[in-house]
């Protein structure tokens, strides 16, 4: 401003320009906090995937009998997430993200040892994990909630 109070063009220009550098350092400080949100869901998704698969590999690596309880959380960084547990894999589904966690062949039945394709575990339910043997001695790996 000149001494008479009027805003001079430098200055409109320069208040401007701060501006304008403000509210990018804003938008870039609000992009880092939800790419660290996805990354920490991310997480979180992989440590209970993994912790599942880890844990249906040794009851499956042991002798019949063999029986294991988890529980899994009320959720992945306040999503609810679904669990499918096929014969060779198992996926995580939340906030339209999937997570897939290798695990070794197993032969899935329901509790009256029945075939199964899949299997869906939810989160905040208790499951336990059981190795049996089925009618004609083979293998088989039983999921139910408890």
């Amino acid at each position: 401003m000149d001494s008479k109070g009027i805003a001079t063009v430098d200055f409109l220009l320069t208040l401007f320009l701060t501006l304008i550098i403000a509210i990018s350092v804003l938008n870039l400080i609000e992009t880092n906090l939800d790419t660290e949100k996805s990354i920490e869901e991310d997480i979180n998704g992989r440590m209970i995937l993994e912790k599942i698969a880890n844990i249906i590999n040794q009851v499956n690596s042991n002798l019949p009998g063999n029986i294991q309880e988890i529980h899994l959380p009320n959720n992945i960084s306040s999503n609810s997430y679904i669990i499918t547990v096929k014969s060779n894999y198992i996926i995580l589904e939340f906030n339209n993200k999937k997570g897939k966690s290798a695990i070794f062949p197993i032969n899935l039945v329901d509790f009256n040892k029945e075939p199964l394709n899949e299997i869906k575990l939810y989160s905040g339910e208790s499951y336990k994990i059981k190795k049996s043997l089925d009618d004609n001695g083979i293998n088989v790996i039983q999921i139910y909630r408890v």
